[in-house]
């Protein structure tokens, strides 16, 4: 019987052992901190060997370069800059000559959490087993050059502890527009960093790579320069995986807060269908709303204690535990602990939320260094401004979230976090869209596709993106049972590396059925 795994934190990134990796190529001279003039002596695209730094790659059979790209295509005397790329190599003898190049969500996610996925899951395995993989990450983030970090966001975690969300977003909110007059004030482009231009290095690697044909994964927000890539450079694409899809031609951030209000009904339905599920939470959807409703009349202070075994005065309102529930359902099988978590918060447990804004804090506040896998919010926000900043602004989400049949505490926290955390800072962040912004045009495409979504994915669940995938016109579409991201779940791996090995065969599907919902019941 086919089980979904989920992995709610990587903290054995932390545990595994730091060292280096071979060279894709020879080496050469060090790393560059910015772009550089482009030099008529040396071709562009190429890739330029480094050292891997990444702790989780120090066993992984794994080679890193550089891929040096111009900062800006539509310039010809654009200075170039270096896009990390580690190549994962294939565990077969003798590896299809058709590579799979991985394109992280994010926008620009933490570098050694997909090198993690790579080299360590199943996920991996599955994708390694007759090619070699290539991960590419985001130009601007990461260990890319430039990374527009945000040290501006730093601060002491014990600070933040005992805010209310709207308060510690109204903070980082700051922080980020002084992170942007900062990038700005130092010569930062950050106009030329947008999914159009993920999109174009992924062009850039197949050629620096020279082979003729690549096979393509893209995950979460990897999927939006993806479909880009399908419908403007199809050329030598032999395959395209869309896991979790976002498409370009959706407003993203207006379908969030209905996405989770989906999410947490279909939870409610699957687990009301299932007899021993229903007997131990018989008024889940009543008890959540009860719960929100107490935590918003009387917020709760709860004691939490760090790895440090530092302790922490958490006040848990109903913001933090509709952020708590959001988090929660948000990757493979993390739905099944949901009506636990709602029964146990109803009886007065609140741990596990005020660990949950614990750590959020954590990663908001923490020292932003590419080897722990911080985000360069500065690339984050300039690819999300060039891209939802063209769709959509924050009054007019926010009339939307206004308008979505929901609880008022979800709709509180959908207008904090969401669109303050996420959408805000475009009203300042200093990017311009091109002309015409192809970005935001629907995808058509022939091209051999696999697409998965999860009918519990708070995210990017199907209905987003159903109209997109009517566009493409020899795909093969599945739902799951599952959250975010089905590279997680075992089921959703079998059906990549069926589609994988043959593009143009059916992938046999009856896993689907198979799956198994294992509620987190009381013993």
């Amino acid at each position: 019987m086919y089980r979904m795994n989920v992995f709610f934190t990587l903290l054995v990134l932390g545990a595994l052992v730091m060292g280096g990796c071979r060279p894709i190529v020879s080496p050469t001279s060090g790393p560059i901190s910015g772009p550089e003039a482009a030099s008529s002596d040396l071709p562009v695209p190429r890739l330029e060997p480094t050292e891997c730094t990444y702790p989780v790659l120090a066993e992984a059979n794994a080679e890193c370069s550089y891929l040096i790209v111009p900062e800006d295509r539509s310039d010809p005397d654009s200075p170039t800059i270096r896009v990390l790329v580690v190549k994962f190599l294939s565990a077969g003898d003798t590896p299809s000559p058709d590579p799979v190049i991985v394109i992280p969500g994010g926008p620009g996610s933490s570098g050694p959490t997909y090198s993690w996925f790579v080299a360590a899951l199943p996920f991996g395995a599955a994708m390694r087993a007759d090619r070699d993989v290539y991960l590419l990450e985001t130009r601007g983030a990461m260990s890319s050059q430039p990374a527009f970090y945000c040290p501006e966001a730093e601060a002491e975690i014990a600070d933040f502890v005992g805010k209310t969300m709207a308060e510690e977003a109204s903070w980082t909110n700051d922080a980020y527009r002084a992170c942007h007059d900062r990038l700005v004030a130092e010569g930062a482009n950050l106009s030329n960093y947008g999914f159009l231009d993920i999109a174009g290095d992924v062009v850039d690697l197949h050629t620096a790579l020279g082979v003729d044909e690549i096979n393509v994964y893209g995950v979460s927000y990897g999927t939006t320069p993806a479909m880009m890539l399908m419908r403007d450079q199809p050329e030598g694409i032999r395959s395209v995986i869309l896991d979790s899809i976002i498409p370009p031609d959706v407003a993203y951030l207006e379908t969030v807060l209905g996405s989770l209000t989906m999410a947490l009904d279909n939870v409610f339905a699957a687990c009301q269908a299932d007899p021993a599920c229903d007997a131990a939470y018989p008024d889940r959807a009543t008890v959540f709303a009860d719960v929100l409703a107490q935590l918003r009349e009387e917020p709760v202070a709860v004691t939490v204690t760090d790895d440090a075994g530092q302790e922490h005065a958490v006040t848990v309102d109903d913001v933090k535990m509709a952020h708590f529930v959001y988090d929660n359902i948000f990757i493979g099988d993390g739905y099944t602990t949901l009506p636990a978590s709602i029964y146990a918060a109803s009886e007065g447990n609140l741990q596990a939320p005020a660990t949950t804004w614990l750590g959020y804090v954590g990663g908001q506040h923490a020292p932003v260094v590419a080897e722990n896998g911080s985000g360069a919010k500065g690339m984050t926000y300039s690819a999300m401004c060039l891209h939802e900043g063209s769709i959509t602004d924050l009054a007019k989400a926010t009339a939307v979230y206004d308008g979505v049949d929901t609880l008022p505490s979800l709709r509180d926290w959908g207008v904090t976090h969401m669109l303050g955390e996420w959408l805000a800072p475009c009203e300042y962040w200093a990017v311009t869209p091109p002309e015409p912004n192809t970005a935001i045009e629907p995808v058509e495409s022939d091209l051999p596709t696999l697409t998965l979504g999860g009918i519990f994915d708070e995210q990017a669940p199907p209905r987003i993106s159903q109209a997109a995938v009517e566009r493409l016109s020899h795909s093969f579409d599945y739902e799951l049972p599952a959250g975010h991201a089905l590279l997680f779940v075992d089921c959703g791996v079998d059906l990549m590396a069926q589609f994988l090995a043959d593009p143009a065969q059916e992938p046999d599907a009856s896993c689907i059925d198979a799956m198994a919902m294992n509620w987190v019941l009381p013993e």
